[in-house]
């Protein structure tokens, strides 16, 4: 269970068709769904990933990621106030076992691994284009000082006053509609938008009950100090 654990969370956060009928309309406010559309691993216990979704909602105070893998059996929730987005809250429900952290401290965000790829240079190829959720989106190659390569594809057309994507992606012109992961050591994965709406219920922010409230330290003892990268 600990490695199966530390493996979802690891491919989330490294990096965590449809047609939108606000294809091509400028947005500050809305949602965006997104699926693992493409996946290869020489890692079996990493198949469990295939049909992955994540949804990312944004307004102009408040920003959410939710994320279900094994069809709902697992599901994490981040929300966060735009001007404090490093003090959170975090919800997973894991089988059953709801839990809830939250002001994990700005410190442990940004150094947190699984959330800031670190230092990166970024080539644009607005010649490489692509229709995607009916945004039409141009290429921009990551490097990272790790070595690693992302491809991602990004519009101009949504423009939220914030979500997590600034602090994974940060610097990076455009809002991600499509990233492409590829280790070079048996693994890569695609997210890719499938719906883009310009309306987001204000509820989608409201933290729903059960949920056993811990700190960061409570959390990783009862995991057996999992590693989540804090």
């Amino acid at each position: 269970m600990k490695n199966f654990l530390q493996t979802c969370f690891l491919a989330i956060f490294i990096f965590s068709t449809g047609t939108s009928t606000f294809a091509q309309k400028k947005i500050k406010e809305g949602f965006v769904k997104y699926e693992i559309t493409s996946l290869e691993t020489d890692q079996p216990e990493l198949a469990v990933m295939k049909g992955t979704r994540m949804n990312i909602y944004f307004t102009n105070e408040q920003q959410k990621m939710d994320m279900k893998i094994m069809g709902g059996l697992v599901r994490i929730q981040t929300i966060a106030e735009n001007d404090a987005p490093e003090k959170g809250t975090v919800l997973m429900d894991m089988m059953g076992k709801k839990i809830q952290l939250s002001d994990l401290g700005e410190e442990v965000m940004k150094n947190n691994p699984m959330t800031n790829l670190g230092d990166f240079s970024v080539k644009y190829d607005k010649k490489d284009r692509k229709k995607i959720a009916g945004y039409k989106c141009h290429k921009a190659l990551l490097k990272l000082d790790s070595g690693m390569e992302l491809n991602v594809y990004v519009t101009k057309k949504i423009q939220p006053v914030s979500t997590q994507f600034d602090m994974i992606f940060k610097g990076l012109e455009g809002f991600p509609l499509e990233y492409i992961i590829n280790t070079g050591m048996g693994f890569s994965m695609t997210f890719t938008a499938q719906e883009v709406s310009g309306k987001v219920d204000k509820n989608t922010f409201l933290i729903g009950k059960g949920y056993e409230k811990m700190t960061l330290e409570e959390f990783q003892k009862q995991m057996g100090n999992l590693n989540l990268g804090f």
